[in-house]
């Protein structure tokens, strides 16, 4: 909850030096940290003053107007009503317009931002945990692994088409919605947010660069295989003449054992290098599969899988076989 306050004192009510009191800064800390009415300070004096330095934009303070931030309240605070150079109290207070115009939409912007980034921080949070018991299996849910990029995705959206910060071309407006963002950490927010997603992808680059490397080399020997299952029928199919020819191709009584020892020789060199690939395949069928189904097969299912909140869809579970 956001506790957003306007609060105009009746000068009347009040001594006329009240804006330079001590009375007044005790007033503005119990108001902007939402505590009950007190004579002194809720908290520690010195601890106070220097929290409330940080949190309140003193531009206008000269004639009592005050606007402070923490992460839970926003206030706007002043002494009397009163015409502001050319904008007329008979047009309405101005402070109080503000209020409820420009500053209000500050402020829901501001909320916009860390809400969005909360959002951000969870969804990131339940993709690395359930990417962490993928790699601990050593199996990725392509699922998932979409989802990864899905949310960067949503992430650069944010950052370059909803993100600004700068709101307006005025110097005081600027002022006063860096220092709102500033007690909502919306800035450190974002770049801390960034940080991880860019390191999961970064991890998962990582994996993939090792997995395909493990495919390379398995296709490599693979290559092997049916490299030497080739040298071997292209030798066979040489028209060598005298003894070779004699002895495989039109064998005597004699050298029969050779002719038919070399036709089982090559027909369990190829059998061999054929059901190698197929186990190679069956047996890392996740490595392959993407290249071997046709998209539509893959994408299949993929529109409730885009939410990583709790308690929703979209945690894939591997499938383990």
């Amino acid at each position: 909850m956001i506790v957003y306050t306007y609060c105009a004192i009746d000068p009347r009510s009040v001594p006329e030096d009240f804006i330079e009191t001590r009375d007044y800064q005790v007033f503005l800390s119990r108001l902007l940290y939402v505590d009950r009415y007190g004579e002194d300070y809720r908290y520690d004096e010195a601890f106070t003053r220097q929290q409330m330095a940080r949190q309140i934009y003193r531009r206008w303070s000269h004639q009592g107007t005050y606007y402070g931030f923490t992460s839970y309240s926003n206030v706007t605070c002043t002494v009397g009503a009163f015409d502001c150079d050319e904008h007329e109290l008979r047009e309405g207070f101005l402070i109080h317009r503000m209020f409820n115009t420009r500053y209000y939409l500050m402020a829901m912007v501001a909320l916009f931002y860390r809400a969005t980034l909360l959002d951000f921080a969870e969804r990131t949070a339940l993709v690395s945990r359930q990417l962490f018991k993928d790699m601990e299996d050593g199996r990725l849910a392509t699922e998932n692994v979409r989802l990864t990029a899905d949310l960067r995705a949503e992430f650069l959206h944010f950052s370059n088409y909803w993100y600004f910060e700068e709101l307006a071309n005025k110097d005081e407006e600027i002022e006063h919605f860096t220092l709102h963002c500033r007690e909502y950490r919306v800035e450190q927010m974002k770049q801390e947010i960034e940080e991880e997603i860019d390191k999961l992808n970064e991890s998962l680059h990582n994996h993939y660069q090792f997995r395909n490397t493990e495919a390379v080399n398995r296709l490599a020997m693979l290559s092997l295989i049916l490299g030497a299952g080739a040298v071997a029928t292209g030798f066979f199919g040489m028209n060598f003449q005298g003894q070779f020819e004699k002895l495989f191709f039109l064998p005597t009584a004699a050298g029969g054992l050779f002719h038919n020892g070399a036709i089982v020789a090559v027909a369990l060199l190829g059998l061999g290098a054929i059901g190698f690939g197929a186990f190679m395949i069956v047996s890392n069928w996740l490595d392959y599969r993407e290249s071997l189904l046709p998209r539509w097969w893959l994408q299949r299912g993929l529109g409730n899988q885009r939410s990583l909140r709790r308690g929703g869809p979209g945690v894939v579970t591997p499938p383990r076989g």
